[in-house]
């Protein structure tokens, strides 16, 4: 369920239903290039990648120091996160796990990413682990759970918001340019705003039609947005 192919350094995670892909860039950094409906494996997926100069933008790579790339693995099943819920398997024969390390010497600090694909089901888990390998004391200000490009802008964002004894109403709006976003500052995620947002297609039905969801299985205050360029 997990591929990596060497020479063009991409990463395919897909089972029968869902394919997502990403690889690492010329900066040693990771980019995403699809998720979405299931897409046939190949050694090279660089047709999906799109790069141009704009105006009105900085430079990509230049100068950039966030996190680069150092290993992976790949690993059957999924490892259990010490004193977290999580999701799980009860055999390891129903999921693949892959886990990049990387690396800012800046800082010197190890960012670990998790990657879990079940066999059965249209779902990827991920998680994010930080460990301090210097001498300095790090302060972690902000630490948000994962980011992703979808290449139009034609869906619906579903909230479940409410207040008590009415949890989990669905409210649903269009999207449009700029940021709409749920969040909570309370410590938890409170029965105001569900850590949950979907993004579904016009004409999606109950049973039909492209829906992608988002869910954080633990939070405390959290944050989930939608930005429209």
């Amino acid at each position: 369920m997990i591929q990596f192919h060497e020479e063009s350094k991409t990463f395919h995670l897909y089972n029968d239903q869902i394919s997502y892909i990403f690889k690492i860039l010329k900066n040693n950094q990771l980019g995403q290039l699809y998720y979405g409906k299931r897409i046939h494996d190949r050694d090279n997926f660089d047709h999906l990648f799109e790069t141009s100069p704009r105006p009105m933008s900085s430079c990509s790579y230049e100068g950039d120091l966030t996190f680069e790339y150092v290993s992976h693995k790949i690993i059957q099943g999924k490892p259990k996160l010490k004193d977290l819920p999580a999701t799980y398997v009860e055999n390891e024969n129903e999921a693949q796990t892959l886990i990049i390390t990387l690396y800012d010497g800046v800082i010197e600090t190890k960012l670990q990413l998790s990657y879990t694909i079940y066999q059965d089901f249209p779902v990827i888990t991920r998680n994010a682990f930080i460990v301090n390998e210097g001498k300095q004391k790090l302060r972690l200000n902000q630490m948000m759970s994962m980011s992703l490009d979808l290449p139009d802008q034609d869906y619906e964002m579903i909230e479940l918001t409410g207040s008590w004894a009415r949890e989990r109403s669905i409210k649903t709006r269009k999207l449009t340019e700029g940021i709409q976003s749920i969040y909570s500052l309370r410590g938890c995620s409170s029965h105001q705003f569900n850590p949950f947002i979907a993004l579904k297609r016009e004409d999606c039905k109950e049973t039909s039609g492209e829906v992608l969801g988002f869910s954080l299985v633990y939070s405390g205050n959290f944050l989930a947005q939608v930005e429209v360029d």
